[in-house]
């Protein structure tokens, strides 16, 4: 059997981070596609590939789930995938952190078929430490009148890279409470356009966010964000 802090050590050291809850279950997001028993002490090892006779090693593009760890009366510790977000500051350190699971987001909104489907083309490059980085290829249906790009898929770009950058450092609904932008060049079609957004601060209530767009490293276009934290509520609605 493990002890609470032989988990936390082991995942902590394989960078996840564990929370543990009272004596009986310890949360924590990680990289596991399924459900896993653990009751022999090289099983720990082997989801990592670090011993044990298996040796299993997650695969490079499996999806990470937020997970419970749970303490059966027979002294096995039982890991199942959950969809709710357990603990507001762990998702962003190892879920939104990574560009794989902005990207799983980013696809979810736009097979809503809703205004997001003008984010099909955006290709995520980068994703941390409250910094997100995308890339554009401008099209036709990007284009204004002027057959340049349109004012308002910039404004969308800002408003949504933005909101990624946020969601690597809190994980928590938000609404846009002031959003700016700023036309310096423009962009046609066939360029290549880069989204920088960076989150310059987070409180209580309020994130504040810049954004700047370049087409090869001269800057088009910047924009800043402003938006209102909800409390008690992550990104996907779950209350905390």
């Amino acid at each position: 059997m493990y002890t609470e802090n032989e988990v936390k050590d082991k995942f902590k050291k394989n960078g996840a981070i564990v929370n543990v809850h009272g004596k009986r279950s310890v949360i924590f997001v990680g990289c596991m596609r399924k459900s896993l028993t653990l009751s022999r002490k090289n099983s720990l090892d082997s989801i990592f590939g670090t011993g044990g006779s298996s040796n299993r090693r997650p695969q490079q593009n499996a999806l990470p789930l937020n997970m419970r760890i749970e303490v059966s009366e027979n002294n096995r510790y039982m890991f199942r995938p959950t969809r709710s977000v357990i603990d507001v500051e762990y998702l962003p350190l190892l879920l939104m952190r990574m560009k794989g699971g902005l990207r799983q987001l980013l696809q979810a909104q736009i097979r809503e078929k809703n205004f997001n489907a003008v984010l099909t083309n955006l290709e995520l490059k980068s994703a941390s430490d409250g910094r997100c980085v995308a890339e554009l290829l401008v099209t036709r249906p990007h284009l204004n009148v002027a057959r340049t790009l349109h004012g308002g898929l910039s404004a969308t770009l800002v408003d949504s890279v933005s909101t990624f950058a946020l969601l690597t450092q809190r994980n928590v609904r938000s609404v846009s409470v002031d959003l700016s932008v700023s036309f310096i060049g423009p962009a046609k079609e066939g360029d290549l356009i880069t989204i920088d957004a960076t989150t310059l601060k987070v409180g209580q209530t309020l994130a504040y966010l810049t954004v700047d767009i370049r087409k090869q490293s001269k800057l088009i276009i910047t924009g800043k964000h402003t938006k209102f934290l909800q409390q008690n509520v992550d990104y996907y609605g779950n209350k905390f």
